[in-house]
């Protein structure tokens, strides 16, 4: 979701740092796309997407029908954290594209990463957020527009499962909690120290 206006105009006084957005509308119209683009209420805009609430998906609400709405993920962020959007796209069996920064490139698994064509500081602590290249962009789309859909799917599918839970605790958690339980809590036996989930 974004503001058809900027959060602050060119000229407003700032504090020197690169916080000055976009006019979407006069881009929008010069691209001749204004009939294309559909713009969410401002209800949905301030409110966000609907929490999955009770049976909320009987009424055809939920997660998975949105991603599959999706012919591609286009998620190119300055820096994203963790990428569950992208997991979640592949588990749908739908690609992404991200910036090649940060931990996205790491998430999309057969989906595209985008170089990214400069850096812009955002505030005043210093982050510094990449700019992904535009041309960068439009390739991406054209490359999976072109792809074989049905193995691409089938590609990102095993990617998500790498982050399944199941996955997710049998190769980190667990390992993880045996060194601290011997560490913290160690169970003493005849042959040394143990932890109490290897006796299990």
């Amino acid at each position: 979701w974004t503001d058809v206006q900027p959060g602050r105009t060119m000229d407003e006084p700032t504090t020197g740092i690169s916080d000055v957005g976009v006019h979407l509308l006069p881009e929008i119209m010069e691209l001749g796309m204004g009939d294309a683009i559909k713009w969410p209420d401002r209800k949905s805009v301030v409110d966000g997407i609907p929490e999955w609430d009770g049976n909320n998906w009987l009424d055809g609400w939920d997660m998975v029908k949105l991603y599959n709405c999706f012919d591609v993920n286009m998620l190119c962020t300055g820096g994203e954290g963790a990428g569950l959007p992208y997991i979640e796209a592949a588990a749908c069996g739908v690609p992404s594209i991200c910036t090649d920064y940060a931990g996205a490139p790491e998430y999309v698994g057969p989906g595209l990463a985008v170089a990214a064509k400069e850096y812009v500081v955002l505030n005043s602590p210093g982050t510094r957020y990449a700019l992904p290249s535009i041309d960068g962009m439009a390739e991406a789309l054209t490359k999976l527009y072109n792809t074989n859909r049905s193995k691409l799917e089938r590609k990102l599918t095993r990617h998500a499962e790498r982050y399944s839970w199941d996955n997710v605790v049998k190769r980190y958690v667990n390992p993880f909690m045996d060194e601290c339980e011997e560490d913290l809590y160690p169970m003493y036996t005849s042959e040394g120290t143990k932890s109490w989930r290897q006796e299990r």
